[in-house]
């Protein structure tokens, strides 16, 4: 039996079924909706409702370093596909809306594109909970090495204190970030990376990746308190 897309606009090209009919061959194929289905679907697992998720245009702001991150997704958003490899890096104070910004990305984009979204520490937990199976670890590189789009949440997030390194990281997951990353890099796929650290910490964490992120991307760096949205009521 054919798979139906739940989904609630129905696929023009495979009336919802998820499959194609080669009739030379007589044979099926998956349906690109499939896989926008699946990455749709993993978004869920991780708890995030793209209808519930807010768009570029909700994000407030009111200075010039705000104005600039907004401007930088929409300029992204727009020119995807053009921008060889360029994107954006929302680094620093926890709060200023650099998980918004990136998920409304993936809102805008996830339904035409190949978008992977990276929640650091649960991926990096995922694979060293799997460390001994070396085909699942490869899976697991492999779609977000290959992604049109990559966006990693949260980098670092697990040596970090308020923007500062707190506790030294392992070497083995450098390993991991860096077969990503470096793969990118090379193929000139656009990344886009969001961290409570500052770009100074970035390189003081680990040179090579920063040099590889920072070298094509717009960096946006919240350097204050004032940038907290969940605080500013207190602040």
């Amino acid at each position: 039996m054919l798979q139906q897309d739940t989904s609630s606009t129905v696929c023009e090209v495979c009336k919802g079924t998820t499959w194609i009919l080669i009739q030379k061959t007589s044979t099926f194929k998956r349906c690109e909706c499939y896989e926008r289905s699946q990455r749709i679907e993993r978004l869920k697992n991780l708890g995030i409702d793209l209808e519930d998720t807010k768009m570029v245009k909700d994000y407030k702001a009111f200075d010039d370093i705000t104005k600039k991150a907004k401007s930088e997704v929409i300029k992204f958003i727009k020119n995807f596909g053009s921008n060889s490899g360029e994107a954006i890096c929302l680094l620093g104070t926890s709060g200023s809306g650099k998980t918004m910004l990136s998920l409304a990305i993936v809102k805008e984009l996830i339904k035409t594109h190949s978008v992977a979204y990276m929640p650091y520490l649960n991926v990096l937990t995922e694979i060293k909970s799997n460390i001994l199976d070396y085909e699942y670890t490869m899976k697991t590189l492999r779609k977000y090495m290959d992604a049109e789009l990559l966006i990693i949440d949260d980098l670092y997030k697990d040596i970090l204190l308020n923007g500062d390194i707190s506790s030294k990281i392992n070497k083995s997951d450098l390993k991991y970030l860096y077969e990503i990353i470096n793969y990118r890099y090379l193929k000139k796929k656009p990344t886009i990376v969001n961290s409570e650290a500052s770009p100074k910490t970035m390189i003081n964490i680990d040179m090579a990746l920063a040099s590889r992120l920072f070298e094509r991307n717009v960096i946006i760096a919240f350097d204050d308190f004032k940038y907290n949205y969940r605080l500013k009521d207190f602040i």
